[in-house]
């Protein structure tokens, strides 16, 4: 399995990023502005570590956010749209 490591602070206006692999946190700040977009396309989200996930903009998420790191901070005011065809959940320890 492919997996992207980002460590990633998005500031360009209007941004769309595309992944069509696995987006995996591991441990790192990772802070979406309320102008991005964050396209997950046939493909899920993990925190494998813990984080600070600050989304003021949007996540879409075509498979699962599994949570693994028990100390991750989610803040902002943003959105995740589950955009699947099939069932989909969210999962941490």
């Amino acid at each position: 399995m492919k997996n992207i490591f980002i460590h990633l602070v998005l500031i360009l206006s209007p941004l769309m990023l595309f992944s069509q692999v696995d987006l995996v946190i591991n441990g790192v700040d990772f802070k979406i502005m309320s102008t991005t977009d964050v396209k997950l396309d046939n493909t899920g989200m993990s925190n494998k570590n813990n984080a600070t996930i600050n989304n003021e903009g949007n996540i879409y998420l075509d498979l699962d956010w599994t949570q693994t790191g028990t100390l991750t901070s989610y803040t902002g005011n943003g959105w995740m749209w589950y955009e699947g065809s099939a069932d989909q959940t969210l999962s941490g320890p």
